[in-house]
């Protein structure tokens, strides 16, 4: 296995997050605003395992040449796990020291076969792709690390939850060999710097440190006529992530300015 340098990547990021924007942008966030929010945050996942040894033994027992459960010939070998794009939902209440939220995401993972794929047609039945997407439920809570200043527009950012799992194999000649669900937990710490776009909407690039293991899973095998045991195996989707989140306020959402009776704009 060869992990990702997570300790630079943390270190980078908040150095950008803290040093990279200037005051007067930080100091538009407002530390005693109260508001209803939904947003939307992306960008890159970069997974901590490249070289997921479980699965390629996993794909490696369920990859038969016939119905009779003959092993393939060879080891399944997957390329290495790069990054995926991973998108989130949170519903939130801003108190403006700090923020609540329940969230929601859609985390890719597939693997490909490395193996050439003129390679392949001689091992019909050999696992081409592995695909298990995970998706997330949780919650929690980030904290304004300040009032005025820098500290004003930078939120550290706590979460936890479950993981769910559910996916399968592509094998060469188009048939699945395998099914894999399973369950785990996560949880999160991530440093954000928000940038207020308007009253309503507001940026937040960010960088996140992320532990989510499936240890409690169980793979299938599709071929009823057929019956093989599973080696002991856990997926792992531990890594950072770096990207954007758009909050929208819900409620209160400002109605428009009309002027008062004096005749001077209502701010």
């Amino acid at each position: 296995m060869r992990p990702f340098p997570l300790r630079a990547a943390g270190l980078l990021a908040i150095g950008l997050l803290t040093t990279g924007l200037p005051p007067g942008t930080q100091r538009n966030a407002r530390a005693d605003d109260s508001s209803l929010w939904l947003s939307v945050r992306s960008g890159g996942m970069f997974y901590n395992v490249t070289d997921p040894d479980d699965l390629e033994s996993l794909a490696t027992v369920f990859s038969i040449r016939t119905n009779e459960g003959i092993g393939t010939s060879r080891e399944v070998q997957f390329e290495d796990k790069g990054w995926e794009i991973p998108l989130t939902l949170r519903l939130g209440l801003d108190t403006g020291a700090f923020a609540i939220y329940g969230m929601y995401e859609r985390l890719p993972y597939i693997l490909d076969n490395s193996a050439d794929r003129s390679q392949l047609f001689a091992h019909p039945n050999e696992t081409l792709r592995l695909d298990l997407p995970a998706n997330l439920w949780g919650g929690g809570v980030d904290f304004r690390l300040g009032e005025e200043g820098y500290g004003a527009g930078l939120r550290l950012g706590l979460a936890a939850g479950t993981v769910r799992v559910n996916g399968d194999d592509l094998s060469s000649n188009g048939r699945t060999n395998f099914t894999v669900e399973g369950t785990g937990f996560f949880w999160e710490i991530s440093l954000a710097a928000e940038l207020e776009f308007t009253d309503e909407i507001r940026f937040q690039p960010f960088f996140a440190y992320r532990s989510a293991v499936v240890d409690a899973v169980d793979a299938t095998f599709v071929r009823s006529a057929t019956t093989l045991q599973a080696p002991p195996f856990e997926i792992d989707y531990t890594g950072v992530l770096l990207g954007v989140e758009a909050r929208f306020q819900l409620y209160p959402w400002d109605p428009p300015r009309d002027p008062d009776p004096t005749g001077e704009q209502r701010r």
